[in-house]
């Protein structure tokens, strides 16, 4: 994806995962009304913005499902804002 305008999907992280990256950052952000539950996006920017619940569901799913052999150690850098 773009990092100043585009739309934010938590399958990105998947993909990533699934091309042996394994250490992702999370760009985390309070979300708005009415839940304020928290957000992933790239701030002060026009991307699209994602929950931060299924960002990590989906991290977590992808990495399960790699062969043992690949499943080395995975890092999540909370950028926290």
């Amino acid at each position: 994806g773009e990092q100043v305008v585009g739309l934010s999907l938590a399958a990105a992280y998947s993909r990533a995962i699934a091309m042996g990256c394994r250490c992702v950052e999370l760009d985390c952000w309070d979300g708005g009304a009415p839940s304020y539950e928290p957000i992933l996006t790239h701030g002060k920017t026009l991307t699209s913005n994602i929950k931060a619940r299924d960002a990590i569901a989906t991290i977590a799913a992808a990495y399960e499902a790699l062969p043992p052999a690949a499943r080395t150690p995975l890092v999540l850098s909370l950028e926290m804002h």
